[in-house]
């Protein structure tokens, strides 16, 4: 429910590297709601963890089927 009325509003997900949200299982939750893009943030408190674990979360909304928009910092799309 709660996906749904974001994913209305023409919200996008933020898939933080360092926190839960990057799990295939709440990515495809999102798409199926009706969410059509996501982006990426690290909220890392200490210069060496900025983007830490990135490849996963490129690896979870893949395997969801996000795709990078046409700029290397836009969104990813379904």
């Amino acid at each position: 429910m709660v996906f749904r009325t974001l994913a209305g509003t023409g919200r996008v997900l933020e898939i933080n590297t360092c926190g839960p949200l990057a799990s295939v299982r709440l990515v495809r939750w999102w798409r199926e709601e009706g969410g059509d893009a996501v982006s990426f943030g690290s909220d890392a408190h200490s210069p060496t963890r900025v983007g830490a674990d990135f490849d996963v979360a490129v690896a979870v909304v893949e395997q969801v089927g996000f795709r990078p928009g046409r700029d290397p910092f836009d969104f990813w799309y379904r």
